[in-house]
């Protein structure tokens, strides 16, 4: 029988095309293992093999593919030459706060007028809003990662004599924004294809076409031309953390970002990397995923995001040491609130009977707005359906939806838009903001939507395995090859191995329940190998056999020496 925490998992084997793994073998002179993940990817030829394998700035499609693109950068060159006052709107979130830092600091560099402005998460919600566009003094407002549902801000805006370029990546919605151009490869018209970049690659493609057209004016005549590739540091930070595809130029991106990470030119990122306890070189997804990107994150539901700003453009070390110590006790905060938010939303399905229900949809007045977003992760992940939980706060009610692969959270926000005041985001999560006393009936419709999507695909959780892997096969060299399937994310997930007959030496339980196991596999090598297993409470610590475990392999850095770890995600007893 499998075990999962909730519902059981259906596991899927690849099949590779055997001839085709043993050409990319013989050419590229690489593992099979490598070239079975690397197939499974959709990568047919060796040259596209290659190319995953090798990411190059020369693979950036044409950032002028992009509509309005250029005719953003027109308007911020003529905003730079009119020492026109121009202000950057970002997001509190780490996606919007690498993109708002990325823009500053170009437009610092190329002697602009420029102020940022990241709104307060309860204070002031999500987005550009016209209270801000009526306080505001500004010539130029450019919102990065946000703004493409601003409509009503930017009209405002219109009124007043500014000027709005939105930069953006969320889902559009019907009708756009008035905006003087709005830079989203999402647009229907916008034929770039470049619709999985997150707003930081967005923001990027804009800075590169940017500092195009300010060469071909003959800007940098007397000044210095911004290094872009040094800007890949935030891009890597912000499209990991905000869990895009981790496909091609997302991939070329990141990858540069964490050469630029491991070189440590920022203080910011000194003090983060120092504060993480990261102390290795080779910068992974997970580093940035699980380490980094939530200390950011905490910043903006817990407090303020703009303190993040200042952390990565600030040169006094002592005050980004302060920012990071900041960080780490904002996220403490914050797990503890979530862990007793999820406790009480656990409590309230098992007493009201609503896991069968096709969605879960809560609400109440005692939650904090900031966390629900991961909270939803969490209970989406036990009960694999589309989670949306709410803050009551008074007539309206603020919160986050978060989806499963099959049912778009966006699309089923827009089919109830006649409930919701507002709402944007992308597939699998979404915000919204809702009158309270609409809330019961929208959980109706919704249920409603997700009910006939799951009837006709007949949903189940499923993890995809790459290849079956003899433990003999887990060496330095395997290791080695399997950094170049990085970064991993979504589409690109992390290589996943299955084997067989395992003998458990040693099992412990650390935290609240995690497994650390030592094991063996019984055929074969008798190497013994680290394994972990989180948030598991069926395996007992006596138990000294498995007979199928679905993993991943990483490096366990500990004390300055690292050895191979596996990470089960899931096994058959």
């Amino acid at each position: 029988m499998l075990y999962t925490n909730f519902m059981e998992k259906k596991w899927i084997f690849n099949e590779t095309d055997q001839d085709l793994v043993d050409n990319i073998v013989r050419i590229l002179r690489c593992s099979s293992t490598v070239a079975k993940i690397v197939v499974n990817r959709g990568y047919k030829n060796t040259e596209d093999v290659f190319g995953f394998l090798n990411p190059s700035f020369s693979c950036l499609k044409d950032p002028n593919s992009i509509k309005d693109i250029r005719k953003a950068s027109k308007r911020i060159h003529e905003a730079i030459i009119n020492n026109d006052k121009i202000i950057i709107f970002g997001d509190y979130d780490a996606d919007g706060i690498t993109s708002t830092v990325i823009l500053y600091e170009f437009l610092k560099e190329s002697k602009s007028t420029v102020s940022y402005f990241i709104p307060h998460r309860k204070k002031d919600g999500y987005g550009l809003k016209s209270d801000f566009i009526e306080t505001c003094d500004a010539d130029l407002i450019i919102t990065v990662d946000n703004g493409v549902t601003s409509n009503e801000a930017v009209d405002c805006a219109k009124i007043k004599g500014m000027d709005v370029i939105i930069c953006d990546h969320h889902d559009v919605p019907e009708v756009m924004p008035n905006a003087y151009a709005v830079v989203n490869p999402k647009r229907k018209d916008c034929k770039s294809g470049l619709t999985y970049l997150a707003g930081v690659g967005v923001t990027y493609y804009l800075l590169i076409v940017l500092r195009q057209y300010l060469r071909e004016k003959g800007f940098y005549k007397n000044i210095k031309e911004p290094n872009l590739k040094k800007a890949c540091d935030m891009v890597a930070i912000g499209t990991v953390a905000d869990i895009v595809p981790m496909i091609n130029e997302n991939r070329i991106l990141v990858k540069t970002g964490f050469e630029i990470i491991s070189q440590k030119r920022r203080n910011g990122i000194k003090s983060l990397l120092k504060s993480c306890k990261i102390k290795h070189n080779i910068m992974n997804s997970d580093d940035i995923g699980f380490k980094i990107a939530p200390k950011i994150n905490a910043a903006g539901r817990m407090d303020h995001g703009k303190i993040c700003v200042e952390l990565f453009l600030t040169n006094d070390s002592k005050r980004s040491d302060e920012i990071s110590n900041n960080l780490i006790d904002l996220n403490s905060k914050r797990q503890s609130i979530e862990k007793e938010t999820e406790k009480e939303i656990l409590e309230i399905i098992k007493t009201n009977n609503i896991s069968n229900n096709s969605s879960i949809i809560l609400s109440s007045p005692k939650w904090h707005s900031g966390i629900l977003g991961i909270v939803a992760s969490k209970i989406v992940s036990k009960f694999f359906k589309p989670v949306v939980l709410l803050e009551e706060n008074g007539d309206i009610s603020k919160g986050s939806g978060r989806s499963i692969k099959g049912i778009n959270m966006y699309e089923g926000f827009r089919e109830n838009k006649k409930m919701i005041e507002l709402f944007g985001g992308h597939e699998m999560a979404a915000g919204l903001s809702i009158k309270t006393e609409n809330i019961g009936i929208f959980s109706k419709k919704f249920d409603e939507y997700a009910e006939k999507i799951i009837k006709s695909s007949n949903l189940q959780p499923t993890i995809e395995i790459d290849c079956n892997l003899e433990f003999s096969e887990i060496d330095g060299r395997l290791m080695e090859e399997l950094n170049l399937v990085e970064p991993c994310g979504t589409i690109n997930k992390a290589p996943v191995f299955r084997s067989d007959n395992i003998e458990v030496i040693s099992c412990v339980t650390v935290g609240k329940n995690h497994k650390k196991m030592n094991l063996r596999q019984t055929s074969g090598t008798k190497r013994d190998f680290q394994a972990i297993l989180f948030n598991d409470d069926i395996l007992n610590n006596n138990i000294n056999y498995i007979s199928s475990i679905v993993y991943n392999v990483g490096w366990n850095y500990w004390n300055g020496s690292r050895s191979i770890q596996i990470i089960i995600e899931d096994y058959k007893l």
